[in-house]
């Protein structure tokens, strides 16, 4: 599962590479919200130096600034060019996605309770 963080520029690690059928594919990520239905598409290409692993960074702000947060689904599909963002072709990896949001959601905290308690004999 991959975990992106509004407002930090992060580091997505997949494993697309060994299904690829092209040589130095460019791969396009085709997220979609679970609850709005909402699409976005991101080019990337592989940045890893390691044959175990492929890599790239995004800022996350580029693609979902004003997305809701929670979970998303993904599919990465291979490509020739990485101007070709046509939702088509070898799909290399599906998974999820949760959009965290820039601010950590706190509960509210009750300082001021009153911890006195009244028992009553019956």
């Amino acid at each position: 599962m991959i975990n992106l963080t509004k407002g930090l520029t992060e580091t997505i690690y997949f494993t697309a590479t060994e299904k690829a059928t092209i040589d130095n594919p460019f791969f396009l990520f085709v997220f979609i919200h679970r609850v709005t239905l909402d699409v976005v598409k991101i080019m990337g290409t592989n940045d890893s130096i390691t044959g175990r692993y492929d890599s790239f960074a995004i800022t996350v702000n580029n693609y979902f600034d004003l997305k809701e947060q929670g979970f998303w689904e993904y599919a990465i599909y291979q490509k020739t060019s990485n101007t070709d963002f046509e939702i088509n072709g070898l799909i290399l990896e599906e998974g999820f996605m949760y959009l965290n949001p820039a601010i950590p959601f706190e509960p509210t905290k009750y300082e001021e309770q009153n911890n006195n308690f009244v028992t009553y004999e019956l």
